[in-house]
């Protein structure tokens, strides 16, 4: 049990426009992303791509009928999205006492198709993030990001990442039907990541070929994309091979869940002859997906109703400082209806407690 009261298990820091210019490997100095002024906005740019819009990832607070696709950094990304001190103080603010890290505009650098260059795009992130969390470790832990097209350098950059103390891995989600982590020659990172105790992260908008032009219904079946993650995952054994491997589910809320764990069985049962699946048939694939999948959420008062069908141990819920969704600078009231009617002990599970128990917050 920790004496924390309240963790997000997924925040997000907003990596200033010089961190690759001051990080990344001198080879790489010249094709390093940055930040480019525009004439009316600033756009983060990695070669010729685009990475996410300014203003619609940094309005943690800002009222909806204000918020903007793009903006400038110096006026729109709060300063705690990347100075770790101002971070501190908006955490105190929002009775948050400890986070979770992820990135902002280096999710979309999954998509990059340079092996080498991408490693050198999550090197510098990884070194950078780790810098950050040095202003209060106790407080702040960072998901490092892994290049999964060679394995054996994903190993290497997972066991690096261990070393310098990040809490956490974070690799693309769904990739498509023909090559997806069910495969064979993933299973090496899986039982480096089982054999290190690291959860390994599949969060939202890290598709290898993302669509910039999202529409407004993507953004209301953004589950979609862990579902064929998870299930590609269960049908082809992973979580047979790999028992205690732990996979989290991030920023894909969690009232699918349920639904999904009664459909997956339901696909096991009754179409065990229309696919191949690579499965024995000692355990259900809910089981498996309620050992191994733990899922953070945000406003999902759906979920939390239904916490016992998904497990309550695996339910961590997150603010998302200081992006579009974040429900910073009032966290506590949107805790407060959430947990309506749930007894204080599963509520201190849900808020803090599952956060402690995996990345390790003493």
């Amino acid at each position: 049990m920790t004496s924390l009261t309240c963790i997000s298990a997924d925040s997000h820091v907003i990596e200033p426009g010089d961190l690759w210019l001051n990080y990344i490997d001198a080879e790489f100095a010249d094709r390093a992303p940055r930040l480019v002024h525009g004439e009316d906005h600033d756009t983060f740019m990695c070669e010729e791509m685009e990475l996410l819009p300014i203003g619609s990832v940094a309005a943690a607070g800002v009222p909806a009928e204000q918020i903007t696709r793009h903006g400038r950094f110096d006026t729109h990304v709060p300063r705690g999205g990347w100075d770790p001190h101002a971070r501190l103080a908006d955490m105190a603010q929002d009775g948050v006492q400890a986070e979770v890290l992820y990135p902002t505009m280096a999710m979309r650098m999954f998509a990059i198709k340079d092996p080498p260059f991408q490693l050198a795009c999550f090197q510098a992130y990884n070194n950078w993030v780790n810098d950050y969390c040095q202003e209060d470790p106790n407080k702040l832990k960072a998901v490092g990001l892994m290049p999964m097209d060679d394995i054996e350098v994903a190993i290497a950059e997972l066991h690096r990442c261990r070393s310098l103390g990040l809490a956490g891995a974070s690799v693309a989600i769904y990739q498509d039907a023909d090559r997806h982590y069910g495969e064979p020659r993933f299973d090496p990172f899986w039982a480096a990541a089982q054999d290190l105790d690291i959860p390994v992260s599949l969060h939202i908008l890290t598709e290898r070929n993302p669509k910039l032009k999202r529409n407004i219904s993507d953004g209301i079946v953004e589950s979609s994309w862990i579902q064929r993650s998870l299930g590609l995952m269960v049908f082809n054994g992973v979580f047979e091979r790999f028992p205690k491997l732990k996979i989290v589910s991030a920023e894909n809320d969690i009232g699918w869940v349920p639904y999904f764990l009664e459909r997956i069985d339901y696909i096991f049962d009754r179409r065990r002859n229309f696919f191949s699946m690579d499965l024995s048939r000692k355990e259900l694939p809910s089981a498996m997906v309620k050992r191994n999948t733990y899922f953070t959420f945000m406003r999902d008062r759906v979920g939390v109703i239904n916490r016992h069908l998904i497990g309550l141990e695996h339910v961590l819920w997150s603010s998302d400082y200081p992006h579009n969704d974040s429900t910073w600078p009032r966290s506590q009231e949107m805790i407060d209806y959430l947990m309506q009617g749930v007894p204080d002990d599963e509520r201190r599970m849900i808020v803090a407690e599952n956060a402690a128990a995996m990345y390790d917050f003493s």
